[in-house]
């Protein structure tokens, strides 16, 4: 028999990011990055949220998902290049 323990992984979480600004999110593993992104992204169901995501102090709608988006990680590391040549080469790409 299993059962489903409910766990809070975001709780309390607010902020802003002005336009022209760069955003960093960073935390160790498991610390709910991804699962931000994906409720920021509309990418989680939403009736699985308690509480409200707006923007700009808007409610989540249909409109307001055509206009954001963010593409998940994708690690190509070359076991012959060193950090800066590895940052350089994504960069250029």
């Amino acid at each position: 028999m299993t059962s489903s323990v409910q766990k809070d992984i975001l709780n309390g979480i607010s902020g802003a990011v002005n336009p022209g600004e760069v955003l960093a999110l960073m935390g160790p593993s498991g610390s709910g990055k991804t699962t931000l992104l994906n409720l920021l992204g509309g990418r989680l169901i939403q009736s699985t949220v308690d509480g409200s995501i707006t923007y700009n102090d808007q409610p989540y709608s249909k409109f307001l998902k055509s206009r954001i988006g963010f593409v998940t990680q994708d690690d190509v590391l070359f076991p012959h290049l060193i950090v800066k040549e590895t940052l350089t080469y994504a960069a250029r790409l």
